[in-house]
């Protein structure tokens, strides 16, 4: 009796070897084990240009920086600007401080 293996007919003797073949190879394989390969984490550095970086760098200036001045550095809208004044203040616990000056609110950190 002959059996088809990719298309081409053999021997039963030699399918059985076949069999045999692969039975043993699957026995050798059966308590081995692939060591995962090892994860090294890494520590998440700030990217200088972030948004987040960019308006901080704007905060650290000697004066500070208005709503008007990070509006035009972001290009955000007047909204958005207090947002992510209020957000750094509240998540990020940034020392955001604001003052009046010629009539118009400054925001800084100092430190």
């Amino acid at each position: 009796m002959n059996a088809p293996i990719n298309g081409k007919t053999i021997s039963a003797k030699a399918a059985k070897a076949a069999k045999k073949a692969l039975a043993n190879v699957a026995k050798a394989l059966d308590g081995a084990t692939i060591p995962a390969p090892k994860r090294v984490a890494k520590k998440p550095t700030p990217n200088p240009r972030s948004k987040t970086e960019q308006v901080v760098s704007l905060l650290r200036r000697p004066h500070g920086a208005s709503l008007a001045e990070i509006q035009k550095a972001m290009g955000w809208l007047p909204h958005t600007t207090r947002a992510f004044l209020s957000t750094a203040r509240s998540k990020r616990g940034l020392p955001i401080e604001r003052a009046m000056v010629d009539g118009e609110n400054r925001y800084s950190i100092k430190a």
